[in-house]
């Protein structure tokens, strides 16, 4: 499922995996969120609710570009690239 993310006059497109989890993520939208700072590599929101962990591999490694959800959690990640 392809996804369209905007902020102010930006706007970036996504595609989500094919899985119970991202369906669930999908599920939600649309939805405004505001993302704060985390570990200076990292935006993180809350969600409206948990999304489903079915299918969601036991560890992952997001990259730049990432977004992500914590599915023992409410929450959703997004991993940025930095100079630094």
């Amino acid at each position: 499922m392809r996804v369209r993310i905007t902020s102010a006059d930006t706007a970036l497109s996504g595609t989500l995996d094919d899985t119970a989890a991202a369906r669930s993520c999908a599920a939600l939208l649309p939805l405004a969120v505001e993302l704060r700072g985390y570990a200076s590599t990292e935006k993180i929101t809350g969600l409206p609710r948990r999304p489903s962990p079915d299918g969601v591999p036991e560890v992952v490694r997001p990259g730049a570009g990432d977004l992500t959800t914590l599915t023992t959690t409410d929450r959703a990640t997004g991993t940025i690239e930095t100079d630094g």
